[in-house]
């Protein structure tokens, strides 16, 4: 299963723009990779220098529950998320 990079950065950055965090770039960049390993590049190199954190909670499903974070509560709601599971 892979969701395109391209509607993996329009969610995020939907989620951006409701909360006024500056937005991702749209430019595809990882669209050979899968949609797990899309979301940890987006994170890791986007995100994070931004000082925000893309945390997913994982529902045992094909869908991805996700929200953006400030980088400083990035402990606090992924061990939140760890409960939830």
């Amino acid at each position: 299963w892979k969701e395109d990079e391209g509607e993996i950065r329009f969610a995020i950055n939907r989620i951006m723009k409701v909360k006024y965090y500056t937005t991702v770039s749209e430019e595809l960049k990882y669209d050979s990779l899968d949609t797990s390993e899309v979301l940890a590049k987006i994170n890791d190199d986007e995100l994070k220098p931004m000082d925000y954190s893309l945390e997913i909670l994982d529902i045992d499903s094909d869908s991805y529950v996700f929200t953006v974070v400030p980088l400083e509560k990035h402990h606090e709601v992924a061990a939140l998320f760890f409960k939830l599971k």
